[in-house]
C-alpha cells in the first residue's frame, strides 16, 4: 500500500469521524456513509492475529456515535419481524459456532459483522423515517463517492484499484473495487426508482453507471443490466402500485447504450477486467479459468466439497465452526503465510461457506432469510406506494451474485453492505416491517 494513499485514507476517515460527532444529524449520516468507503489496509490482512484500530473505529465507534446521538432510538423502536428474527438466529448460531472454530478472533469478527448488519439497518431506517436522508443528499453522496474514486484512481497511485497486481487497474475509492461497485449500483437503484425527474438525475445515473463499468466488477456490471431491465418492465399506477409493462423501446435503447459503453471501456482500457470477459466470449482459445481468480477459486471450492463429502452427519449438520474455511487455503497452497490469512475471506461463496462453517443449520437460516426478504419486497411492490421497493428489488440480482461469488457477509463495514442496506431501508414500508 502506497504510504501517501494510506495517509490520506486515514486522514479522511478520522475527519469524517469528527464530522459525524459535531455536524447536524442529517450531515452526520452522510459523513457516516462516506466513511464506509475508507478501508485502512496496512501490510498483511492479519485476520487471525489482530484488529486494525482505524477499521475498528469505522466498524464499531461510528455506529455507536450515531446511536448515542439518537439516544438509541433506532434499536428501541426496532420491530422484531420474521426477517429480523431469522437474521438474529443466524448471528447467535454463528456466535455459538465460535466455540469449535480454529480461528477464534476471526470468528468473533464474523459475529460482529452479522450483528453490525442489524444495527446499521436499524440506523438507516431511522434516518429515512426522520428525513435525515433525502434524494438530494443521496445524489450528493453519489457525487462525493465518484469524486473519491477519481482522486484515488487517477490522482493517487491507485493502490486500492491495483491491489491484485499492476496489470489490473480498477476505478474505486479507498476500498476494494467490488464493494465500491456494489455501493454505486445500490445508489443508482434508489435514484432510478425515486419519484424525481430532471436532467440532473439522468446525468447522475449515467455518470455513476460509467463508474460501475470502470470498476471492472463483472457481476455488478451484469447486475446493472438487470437493474435497467427491471426499470424497463416496471410501471406504476396512480396509487403507486407496481405492475409489469413491457416497453421494448426503452429496453432496447438501454441495453444498446450499456453494451456500447461497456465495449468502449473494454477497448480503451484493455487492463480493465471487463476486457477479460469479452475475450472469453469472443476468443475460442480463452476459457473461464483465464478470468482473473477463477482458477484459484475453483481449486478452493473443490477442496471444500471434498472435505464436506468426508464429514459425518454431525459435521454436516453443525459445520466445522465460524471462520473455519480458512483451513482450506493451506490445503490448496501449503506454503501460504498464516500472517496473510483472513479466514472470513477465503471461500468466495457465502452459500458454500455457510454450509462448510455452520452446516445445514446455518445454510438453512441464510436461505430462509433471503426467501422472506425477497417475497416481502415483491409483495410490497404491489401495494400502494410500493414503487420505492423496486430500488431494492433491482439490486437483488447483484446481491445474489455477490453471495455466490464474494464474501458479502463481511461487507457491512464497507461500502457494499452499506449501499445495499441503504436501498433496503429506503424501499421498506411500515406495512412490510410489520408483516415480514
Amino acid at each position: 500500500m502506497d504510504e501517501q494513499t494510506l495517509l490520506i485514507a486515514r486522514f479522511g476517515l478520522w475527519l469524517l469521524t469528527a464530522c459525524t460527532v459535531v455536524l447536524p444529524m442529517r450531515w452526520a449520516f452522510v459523513c457516516f456513509l462516506c466513511a464506509a468507503q475508507f478501508n485502512i489496509v496496512t501490510g498483511s490482512l492479519v485476520g487471525t492475529e489482530s484488529i486494525e484500530i482505524d477499521n475498528a473505529i469505522r466498524i464499531l465507534v461510528l455506529p455507536l456515535i450515531l446511536l448515542i446521538r439518537t439516544r438509541f432510538e433506532p434499536l428501541r423502536g426496532l420491530r422484531w419481524t420474521r426477517a429480523h428474527q431469522i437474521w438474529l438466529a443466524l448471528a447467535v448460531y454463528a456466535a455459538c459456532a465460535t466455540v469449535w472454530s480454529p480461528y477464534p478472533l476471526s470468528a468473533m469478527k464474523m459475529v460482529c459483522y452479522l450483528f453490525y448488519y442489524l444495527v446499521l439497518f436499524s440506523l438507516l431506517v431511522y434516518a429515512w423515517r426522520n428525513k435525515y436522508l433525502s434524494m438530494k443528499l443521496i445524489s450528493a453522496l453519489l457525487w462525493i463517492s465518484l469524486l473519491l474514486g477519481a482522486i484515488q484512481t487517477y490522482v493517487l497511485p491507485d493502490s486500492y484499484g491495483r491491489v491484485t497486481g499492476p496489470f489490473d487497474s480498477r476505478f474505486t475509492s479507498f476500498i476494494d473495487a467490488q464493494s465500491y461497485a456494489t455501493f454505486l449500483v445500490a445508489i443508482v437503484a434508489i435514484l432510478l426508482f425515486a419519484d424525481i425527474r430532471g436532467l440532473a438525475r439522468k446525468a447522475t445515473i449515467a455518470v455513476a453507471t460509467a463508474g460501475i463499468l470502470l470498476t471492472g466488477s463483472r457481476y455488478v456490471s451484469l447486475g446493472v443490466l438487470f437493474l435497467f431491465a427491471i426499470k424497463g418492465l416496471a410501471a406504476s399506477d396512480a396509487e403507486g402500485r407496481v405492475h409489469v409493462r413491457v416497453r421494448p423501446r426503452m429496453l432496447l435503447l438501454g441495453s444498446v447504450a450499456l453494451c456500447l459503453v461497456g465495449y468502449l471501456i473494454a477497448s480503451e482500457f484493455p487492463d480493465n477486467r471487463l476486457a477479460q470477459l469479452v475475450d472469453v466470449a469472443v476468443e475460442p482459445r480463452y476459457s473461464l479459468e483465464d478470468i482473473g481468480t477463477v482458477a484459484s477459486r475453483l481449486a478452493l471450492y473443490q477442496v471444500a466439497f471434498e472435505r464436506l463429502a468426508s464429514r459425518n452427519s454431525f459435521g454436516l449438520l453443525f459445520g466445522s465452526g465460524t471462520s473455519s474455511a480458512g483451513e482450506v487455503r493451506f490445503e490448496v497452497d501449503p506454503g501460504f503465510d498464516d500472517a496473510d490469512l483472513d479466514p472470513n475471506r477465503t471461500l468466495h461463496d457465502e452459500f458454500l461457506r455457510s454450509l462448510y462453517e455452520w452446516g445445514f443449520i446455518g445454510l438453512s437460516l441464510l436461505a430462509a432469510f433471503l426467501l422472506v426478504v425477497t417475497v416481502g419486497f415483491l409483495r410490497q411492490a404491489r401495494k400502494p406506494g410500493g414503487r420505492s421497493a423496486l430500488g431494492f428489488i433491482g439490486v437483488l440480482p447483484t446481491i445474489f451474485a455477490a453471495l455466490a461469488m464474494e464474501n458479502f457477509l463481511t461487507y457491512p463495514s464497507g461500502a457494499g453492505g452499506v449501499g445495499v442496506l441503504l436501498a433496503m431501508s429506503y424501499g421498506i414500508a411500515p406495512e412490510l416491517i410489520a408483516q415480514v
